[in-house]
């Protein structure tokens, strides 16, 4: 589904949820709901076209960024607990004596 078309759906179901809400509710809330679903409809609508191709690209450079973070973060795990296990056996060693 081309995103013009998903616009026009959201469009169509938005503008029939907000004619809803406001005779069903009354005040700031009927207020803020059509505030929000009319500007949520404006932004989806000025977007324009999404590149699939693109977004593809940044999930994978983004996960690759993600797997780099992760990584970095569980090798310095490793040698902190490497180091608080050799200085514990120092300790040790030295109070034996």
């Amino acid at each position: 589904m081309e995103f013009e078309s998903m616009a026009n759906v959201l469009e169509e179901v938005s503008s029939e949820a907000v004619s809803e809400a406001v005779t069903e509710s009354s005040g700031f809330i009927g207020t803020f709901f059509t505030d929000f679903a009319n500007d949520f409809v404006a932004f989806f609508s000025n977007m324009g076209e999404i590149d699939a191709d693109a977004v593809m690209e940044v999930l994978r450079i983004m996960g690759l960024g993600m797997v780099g973070i992760f990584g970095v973060t569980g090798i310095i795990i490793l040698l902190v607990s490497l180091l608080n296990n050799i200085t514990s056996r120092e300790k040790k060693q030295k109070e034996d004596k």
